[in-house]
Formats: C-alpha cells, sequence, structure tokens
C-alpha cells in the first residue's frame, strides 16, 4: 500500500485514462533504469481496471524479460489474448521464474486456467518444472484446489490435460508427497481415483515413507480409506508396511479412534502385533514429515495407542482379532502394569476380563507386578480389582509381597491383611514389613501390622543397614527424628525395653548417644522400666555414656529422678566427672559436683589443671578436693617440682599457691559432710538439713556458681 501511494505522489494524473502522457518529465511510464527499462506496476494494474486495451498491449510488449516483467506480467489478468501477444513479443517469458523459482504454468496450474496452460505448453514451458519447494505444476493443480468444490472440475480438467501432456503422475515434491498423496491428504476422493486412473503408484511413501493408507487413516473421511483399501494394489504387505518410525496403517487409525478402520485393517490382515521399531512417538509427527515429538518411552504396540486414546472399544476389537493383553514394551512392563500404575479402572477391568494375568511380573529390574504397583501409587479401587480378580496377595517379588509397599496408605494394608497378607513374613534378607514401616517412620502402617500380630522383637539381619540389632526399638532411636509414639507404640505391644545389642547396649544407651536427645524419648523408655544401672561392654552406664557425648545437663537430670548411679566407673576407673572435665564442659562438672559425683575428685582435678582449664580447676578445689593427693610436677630451675604447663603462668601460680599451704579447714569440712551424706545413701535434699540456711548454700556449693560465667 506505501508503494502504491509513493507511486501515486508521483504521477500527473490526465483525462479519463489516469495515466501521464509520455512527455512528462516526472510522469514516464518507464523507471530512468541503466540496465533495464520496466513499466510500473501501477500503470499495468491501472490499465487493466480502467480498459485502456491499447495501453496496456503497448505495456506489455514493450516490457524487457526479467524477473521483474514476468512478476508483473504474471500479476496483472491480461486475459488470453493479451498473453498470446506478449508470449509472441517475448518468447522468454515461458523459462521466467520468480523468487520461490515458479513458473507461468505453476501460476496457470494453481489458478486451473486451461487456456493460458495449453498456450503456455504450445510455446513449449517445461512441464515437470520444480518450484523451490520441488513442486511441480502437477502437484501445485493438485495441492492448491483439492479441497475447492468450486475449482474442481477446472482442476480436474487441468489435471488430465497436463498428465496428456507429458507430466508425472508420480512426481514427488521435497517431502516426497506425490499428487496422489496430496489428494489422499487433502480427502479428495475424486481426484484421488482420477490419479489412480491415470497411473499413480499406490506404493509411493512421504519422507517419512509413510503410505497413502497411513494418512487416510489420520483422516476423518472414511471414503478415502475405504477406496484405497479396495485397490487391487492394497495388499496385506502394503497394510502392514512400516514408516521410518516402525508405524504402521493399523497404528494411526487406532490412534485416530476409528473403530471402522481398525476393524477393516484387522479383517484384510493387519499384523495386530506389530511394534513400533523406535520409542512412542506423536503418530502425526510419524506419519507427517514433521520434527519428532518423544512422549513415552518404549511404548510401540498398537494396544498401547488405543490404552492412549482411552478407546476400550478399539481394546476389544484388537483382542478379538487375537491381540496379546499380556504383551510387553522393551521396557518388560505389559499393559495391566500402566493401568495398575495410573488408576486406570475401565481398562484394568476390560483386560482383565479379556485375559490379562492379574500376577504377571515384570521383566526390567525392579520385578514388580500390577498389585505392588497399584499398591505403591495408592489406588485403592484398583487394588481392590486384582484382589477379587485373583492376584497372589503374598507372592514373593524379589522376596517381598505387596504389603511392603502399603506403609503410605493403612486403609489398602488393611485390605491386604483382610485378603491374606502375611503380617509375620519377611524378604530374602529377613527384613520383616514391621521393620521396614519403622524405618521409614510410618506409624499407622506400624500400627496396623502389630495389631495384626507382627512380632515386635524379631532379630534384625547383620547388615550394613540393620546392623543385626536385636529390637526394632533400636532402629527407632537411631533414626535421625526419631518418633516418641513409635516409641511408645513398640512398647506397648512388647519391645524388650533392656535388650542388648553386640556391644552390650540397651537400646537407652543407644539413644543418650544421639545429638539434640528429645526428653520425650528418654522419659517414655524410664517409664516403661529401662535398667539405668545396666553397663555396656565397656563398662559405662547410661548416666555415664549421656556425659561422655554431650553436654549431661538436660537429660542427667531425668536420668537422676530415675536413681541412675552417678559415681560409677568405666573399665579404665574413669567417672563422669573426668569425661565432664575431659569435654570442657564447666556446666556438666558444676551440675555433677552438686550430685555427689566422684567425692574424691583428684583425678578430675588433675586433669583440669593439665588442660589449662583454670576455672574448673579452682572450681573442683573449692568442691573439696585434697590437693595433697594430687601428682602434678613441673620443672622449675632444672628441678622437677609440679608437672603444670608453663604456658599458663596464671595457673601455674595458682597450684603453687595451694600446694604450698595447708588445706583450707572450712572446704575440708564441706567436703567430709558431703561425703557423709553421699556414703549414707541419704536422699534428702541438702536445703532441707536442719542447719542454717547459709550452710545449706554452702554445702551446695552456691559459692562456685561465679564460675560459671
Amino acid at each position: 500500500m506505501e508503494y502504491l501511494e509513493q507511486e501515486l505522489g508521483n504521477l500527473h494524473l490526465e483525462g479519463a485514462s489516469g495515466l501521464v502522457p509520455s512527455d512528462s518529465k516526472t510522469g514516464s511510464l518507464w523507471d530512468n533504469d541503466n540496465t533495464a527499462q520496466v513499466p510500473k506496476l501501477f500503470d499495468i494494474e491501472q490499465a487493466v481496471k480502467q480498459g485502456d486495451q491499447s495501453m496496456l498491449e503497448e505495456l506489455v510488449a514493450s516490457a524487457e524479460p526479467s524477473q521483474q516483467s514476468f512478476w508483473l506480467f504474471r500479476r496483472a489478468p491480461l486475459g488470453i489474448e493479451l498473453c498470446e501477444k506478449a508470449l509472441k513479443a517475448h518468447p522468454s517469458f515461458v523459462t521466467l521464474r520468480d523468487d520461490n523459482l515458479q513458473t507461468l504454468l505453476h501460476q496457470a496450474a494453481k489458478s486451473c486456467d486451461l487456456d493460458i496452460c495449453q498456450l503456455l505448453v504450445g510455446r513449449g514451458v517445461e512441464l515437470d518444472a520444480r518450484d523451490i519447494g520441488e513442486n511441480t505444476p502437477l502437484l501445485v493443480a493438485v495441492s492448491e484446489n483439492g479441497k475447492s468444490h468450486d475449482r474442481l472440475p477446472f482442476a480436474l480438467d487441468m489435471i488430465k490435460y497436463l498428465t496428456a501432456a507429458g507430466a508425472s503422475v508420480n512426481a514427488i515434491n521435497v517431502t516426497h508427497f506425490t499428487p496422489f498423496l496430496e489428494a489422499v491428504l487433502n480427502n479428495n476422493i475424486v481426484m484421488m481415483q482420477l490419479l489412480v486412473d491415470l497411473g499413480a503408484n499406490l506404493w509411493h511413501t512421504n519422507q517419512c515413507d509413510s503410505t497413502a493408507l497411513m494418512l487416510s487413516c489420520y483422516s476423518k473421511d472414511e471414503k478415502c480409506f475405504e477406496y484405497i483399501m479396495n485397490l487391487d494394489d492394497c495388499t496385506q504387505d502394503f497394510i502392514n508396511k512400516r514408516n521410518e518410525y516402525g508405524v504402521t496403517a493399523l497404528h494411526v487409525a487406532v490412534c485416530s479412534r476409528s473403530l471402522m478402520k481398525t476393524r477393516m485393517l484387522l479383517e484384510n490382515g493387519a499384523d495386530v502385533d506389530m511394534n513400533g521399531y523406535l520409542e512412542w512417538v506423536d503418530v502425526v509427527d510419524a506419519v507427517f514429515p514433521m520434527v519428532i515429538d518423544y512422549k513415552l518411552a518404549s511404548i510401540n504396540s498398537v494396544l498401547w495407542y488405543a490404552y492412549q486414546v482411552e478407546s476400550i472399544d478399539i481394546l476389544q476389537c484388537l483382542a478379538k482379532f487375537g491381540c496379546n493383553v499380556n504383551g510387553m514394551t522393551r521396557d518388560g512392563i505389559a499393559m495391566l502394569h500402566q493401568c495398575a500404575i495410573d488408576g486406570n479402572l475401565d481398562w484394568a477391568r476390560s483386560l482383565l476380563s479379556l485375559g490379562a494375568n492379574p500376577n504377571l511380573l515384570t521383566k526390567s529390574s525392579p520385578l514388580t507386578t500390577p498389585l505392588s504397583l497399584a499398591t505403591s501409587e495408592g489406588h485403592l479401587d484398583m487394588v481392590n480389582l486384582l484382589l477379587n480378580s485373583g492376584s497372589n496377595v503374598n507372592m514373593p517379588i524379589e522376596g517381598r509381597s505387596a504389603i511392603f509397599s502399603a506403609f503410605n496408605s493403612p486403609k489398602i494394608m488393611r485390605l491386604l491383611i483382610e485378603h491374606g497378607a502375611d503380617v509375620t513374613g519377611s524378604d530374602v534378607q529377613g527384613i520383616s514389613a514391621l521393620a521396614c514401616a519403622v524405618k521409614c517412620g510410618c506409624y499407622e502402617a506400624a500400627k496396623i501390622l502389630l495389631l495384626y500380630g507382627a512380632d515386635v522383637n524379631i532379630c534384625l539381619p547383620s547388615t550394613r543397614m540393620w546392623m543385626g540389632e536385636p529390637s526394632l526399638l533400636f532402629v527407632e532411636v537411631k533414626r535421625c527424628h526419631p518418633d516418641p509414639s513409635m516409641l511408645k507404640l513398640l512398647l506397648e505391644y512388647g519391645a524388650d525395653v533392656n535388650s542388648i545389642n553386640a556391644k552390650g547396649q540397651t537400646a537407652l544407651m543407644c539413644l543418650v548417644r544421639q545429638k539434640n536427645v528429645c526428653h520425650e524419648l528418654v522419659s517414655t523408655l524410664l517409664q516403661f522400666r529401662a535398667d539405668i544401672s545396666r553397663r555396656d561392654d565397656s563398662g559405662k552406664n547410661v548416666f555415664f555414656i549421656n556425659v561422655h557425648t554431650h553436654e549431661a545437663l538436660p537429660i542427667a537430670v531425668l536420668l537422676l529422678d530415675a536413681g541412675a548411679c552417678v559415681n560409677c566407673m568405666d573399665n579404665k576407673g574413669n567417672t563422669p566427672l573426668v569425661f565432664a572435665v575431659g569435654n570442657h564442659s564447666i556446666c556438666d562438672v558444676f551440675a555433677l559436683l552438686k550430685v555427689n559425683c566422684d567425692l574424691k575428685l583428684q583425678k578430675a582435678f588433675r586433669q583440669a589443671v593439665l588442660s589449662e582449664q583454670y576455672n574448673t580447676s579452682i572450681m573442683l578445689y573449692l568442691a573439696g578436693c585434697d590437693i595433697n593427693e594430687v601428682n602434678l610436677w613441673i620443672k622449675e630451675n632444672g628441678t622437677a617440682k609440679y608437672r603444670v604447663p608453663v604456658t599458663n603462668h596464671k595457673l601455674m601460680e595458682f597450684v603453687k599457691d595451694i600446694t604450698s599451704h595447708p588445706p583450707v579447714l572450712k572446704l575440708l569440712c564441706r567436703q567430709a559432710v558431703r561425703v557423709h551424706i553421699a556414703s549414707k545413701g541419704c536422699s534428702t535434699s541438702l536445703s532441707q538439713l536442719p542447719v542454717p540456711k547459709v550452710i545449706q548454700q554452702y554445702l551446695d556449693l552456691a559459692d562456685l556458681e561465679p564460675f560459671l560465667s
């Protein structure tokens, strides 16, 4: 439009013709060009619109045989007489091509102008000239007019004339489409019949190696399909011909949800169990030359295509003609396995009624059955259907039955048990379903298994995961986040709270070794009478282990209230206080001192001095440690005197000071009273003793609290 407006601005219109006189400087009929003089498009169009035949003849007759001349000549509706004059004046017009490499014959075929076509053929135009898409005039006539009912008679005459003149009826374009394939694509049965009569080859395929029968199967039009099926060349080999992706006409018919085409193909010998070469592809892309879109891996059979379009009628038709409903894909799964995964009840019922095996194992690893797959996916109705159809609820799959897959669905687990699932069974490694439920933290599943008689004290295998634990209590307390409810459930159903592992440790000992121990877990074990006096193989009790692993104060209170012994020694003679000093935890040291742990204090004091813990050393000394019984040495002036790090001068001066003076009587008295109370096993609190409050506070080590900061 902008071009025409620009041209109009350069013209000075005069007279009825609207053309500029030839002697006008700015309105000449010719463009000033050094290479060629070409008539303007505007001039030709104006001449045609206003019926100025003489001017039009002058313009065409004087045009140069260039691409632009050809373009103008092609666009202007010149008529047969004017075209004949133009070709007579410039015979080379028949060989010119536009930007798409189309000739005048392509345009005549496209517009179904038989007169101009005959004129061009008479002038020697190339009948099978190819445009940029390798289309011949015959291909253009079929593809451009195949869907137009008004132009169909003219298109048929054009096809007849071109083929009679010698045009190839089986010419192929860049996508390997022939005129017959184009007619099939346009669902034009009249063109198809004409092209077959003219010698079209039925076996020609497109670039995806798809046949005309495949194209007709994809279309909703059934007449074209029936016509091809009734041709003599439509043999059984032709029906079962695969394309590049292994797709046959039956695959396409099924994917198109056409029951009639599917049945007719099967009645004429289509292979019902034929698989494709490659993975599943979109049938449209597999038939037409487009980019392949891989959607589902290794799903190739006709049955799987029927499943994708959700057509049970086609399924029953395929089964009637012998389709193997238990056939496997290359991934090793059958149709019923996929239905179990998807929860497709309608298809599962149909497959089972047609003979699908409900206990069929997959061929790929891990081996599994439809029942186990439905259980894993949580499809309750599917599980119920399979159980009522004969699925073996206790069928071992790599040593595990379906109940091992039901931990996330209590309803399915109850249903399996009601149909005879063995709650006490184990897999090939000796692991029970209850052990797996506890390991996974599935409380409801564990509760149901225990309710139906699962063994809570079953021994576990000596594998890396289970470590031969003697009880499920050990499995629970060693999980990353133990559940108090699960622990209580196991104890309520009879789990042995005092069973020991290979190291002589109880579940309580293993629990206090963990980081960030929940008080509720310890309280639960103590509530069920966990033995706090038992020692492991190294001689440590639970109180000792608690101090040894982390800060003792939070859990120590619970253990002390339960009567834990604070003065126990391990096999090396170490006490909890010694380990608290070794952990550099002054708070734990103070807490242990308050409960009369390790009344002699000498070993703990010596370790505090040697590890340069100044405040801890003072605290132990003030608590009543007898310094004369502590073996300390240090080299001074070449003489071994005290064994104290010379780098810590402050600590060294403190040790020198307390060892060079006799013990303070007040400290000795406090230590004597505390030892006496502990030796008598007195459970009376120091705050309840019949002594003044200031003495109570002194005995309770209140003066040591400032050293904690």
